[in-house]
């Protein structure tokens, strides 16, 4: 009896290993450190409706659709700027823009699965979008 619940224990254990190695699913809401030129960026994801809104400094820079395009890439579409990302499997991924950070890429990590929203109106939210744009 004792060696049927060891290797029921066993095949339990491996089981639930090798459940947990899923890749990840784009959504909920993602941030990056401070950048070189001193913002955080913020992204969120709602799964449900394919809809994103990037932050910059909490100020709403702009929103749009995404979509799967292959394993762990998405596509995100908005008027001002389309954008591939690749969602590695610790469920980060980077992004550049274009007046921000020296051009280098900017990594975000997940730090929610639920897409937060930021409610505050700043009077200066066109300086913020100006950064996404060449």
């Amino acid at each position: 009896m004792k060696k049927i619940s060891l290797y029921f224990m066993i095949i339990l254990g491996l089981l639930l290993v090798g459940c947990n190695q899923a890749s990840p699913s784009l959504r909920g809401t993602y941030q990056s450190e401070w950048t070189q030129d001193g913002y955080i960026i913020q992204m969120s994801f709602d799964a449900k409706d394919e809809t994103f809104v990037q932050y910059i400094d909490n100020r709403a820079v702009d929103q749009g659709t995404f979509r799967k395009e292959e394993a762990n890439t998405y596509l995100l579409e908005s008027d001002v700027q389309k954008i591939t990302i690749s969602l590695a499997d610790t469920d980060i991924f980077d992004i550049t823009i274009p007046n921000m950070n020296s051009g280098q890429p900017i990594q975000l990590t997940n730090i929610d699965k639920t897409p937060l929203i930021f409610g505050t109106d700043f009077d200066d939210v066109e300086q913020y979008k100006d950064l996404l744009t060449d």
